[in-house]
């Protein structure tokens, strides 16, 4: 890990850090689905995003063609 000096890294201390941003700094998102699924707030967060893109439209889920594979989305 690369520790980036600014003129704050003097003052910048655990300490120093507000509660709520302190655990957000320390929150770490999951690297699976599989780790994602296991989370309650993960699961609430994909379902609005696969409804946000049926709701506007972006997207339609449709059965995939015989012999095809599906590809990963961002």
């Amino acid at each position: 890990m690369t520790v980036v000096q600014t003129p704050y890294s003097d003052d910048l201390t655990p300490e120093s850090i507000c509660p709520e941003y302190s655990a957000y700094l320390a929150a770490t998102d999951p690297v699976s689905f599989t780790t994602a699924v296991q989370d309650e707030l993960w699961c609430d967060a994909m379902n609005m995003e696969l409804r946000a893109l049926e709701e506007n439209k972006t997207w339609i889920r449709t059965p995939l063609p015989l012999g095809k594979k599906a590809i990963g989305c961002k």
